[in-house]
């Protein structure tokens, strides 16, 4: 029976592929890393046969001892982890390899913070494949991603970087992920753009994206990783659709101020300076440009068929009701 070791099974992401896993493969042999055995009782409830070990990112022991019992190990607790991932690798290799799918996030290619400027550059993960892994090490995820990709040829490694990630899961715990624009917007008071608001984003629904997880994972049971890419090859960007920050703003601002998390749905025009106050990294998520297309996943025979970021904001708001949580919740944009 084939084993599967997954990270992150009690969050957004993982939880949800754990769900279709259940579904599509129900004879894995899967154990899974939970920080405390109250999260893991809720996974251990809906999936009994699961196996849990107690610990977190900083349990690198146990981390490279489960790495070494499995076949495949999936990640999807950190994508800035580099001890823990270094743990897998080791893992891997002491068992004398095995598959590791790793999820990072587009992040990396954040341009320069504007507002006003549509940078026309989409980045491919099968053209750009040779540009991408050569950003800095200062690039945001570079550094572990670097780490997965240089592991040695017997750990057969896939990286999946999201877009920003929306819609409503099915994760045993967490089934959502609160929208960082719109927890920054409730934060703020009132919908807002930095220049006019151009700047776009590509995007992924969490039941499409955990679909590619699971298609490479059925991948990796095949004999010689299936007709996936693994290794030096093996980046996959998962992304389905674009927004402009102007439309998702006003999207938001709209919802927002029917539930009441705001008093209108007025939206105002900042400089980069003012919404730096609000938090460090909202120029980037409100000003900067991350466009990408997800050619080597769709060459795999992965066919996004969600709604888009903008459709499920008017649906899903209702679910996620942020209502003044504080801004420290990153998940949700792939960072």
């Amino acid at each position: 029976m084939t084993k599967v070791f997954i990270l992150g099974a009690t969050g957004y992401i993982a939880g949800t592929v754990i769900e279709q896993l259940a579904v599509e493969y129900p004879d894995l042999d899967i154990t899974i890393i939970a920080r405390t055995a109250a999260k893991a009782g809720l996974i251990t409830a809906k999936y009994p046969r699961i196996h849990v070990v107690i610990g977190d990112l900083e349990s690198s022991a146990i981390i490279e001892e489960q790495s070494a019992l499995a076949d495949i190990v999936f990640n999807s607790s950190s994508s800035d982890h580099e001890e823990s991932v270094r743990a897998i690798i080791r893992g891997l290799e002491k068992r004398g390899g095995g598959y590791f799918i790793h999820t990072s996030g587009i992040a990396m290619l954040w341009d320069t913070p504007n507002g006003s400027v549509l940078n026309d550059k989409i980045w491919d993960d099968v053209a750009d494949l040779g540009e991408l892994r050569s950003f800095p090490i200062e690039a945001v995820h570079r550094n572990v991603e670097k780490i997965v990709l240089d592991a040695p040829a017997s750990v057969r490694v896939a990286l999946v970087s999201p877009g920003g990630v929306y819609g409503v899961g099915t994760g045993a715990v967490s089934k959502s992920s609160m929208p960082i624009m719109t927890s920054a917007i409730v934060h703020h008071g009132s919908g807002f753009t930095i220049g006019t608001g151009v700047s776009t984003m590509s995007h992924v629904h969490v039941l499409d994206v955990a679909r590619l997880f699971v298609l490479l994972i059925g991948e990796a049971l095949k004999p010689n990783g299936g007709v996936a890419d693994w290794g030096e090859q093996g980046y996959y960007y998962a992304v389905s659709n674009d927004a402009m920050v102007k439309d998702q703003v006003r999207t938001m601002a709209d919802e927002l101020a029917k539930l009441g998390h705001i008093k209108s749905n007025e939206v105002e025009v900042l400089s980069i300076e003012e919404a730096q106050k609000i938090h460090p990294f909202v120029p980037y998520l409100f000003a900067a440009n991350t466009r990408a297309v997800a050619s080597r996943a769709r060459k795999l025979g992965w066919k996004p068929v969600e709604q888009s970021v903008l459709e499920s904001l008017v649906t899903d708001l209702k679910v996620l009701n942020p209502r003044g949580h504080a801004f420290n919740y990153w998940v949700g944009l792939g960072l």
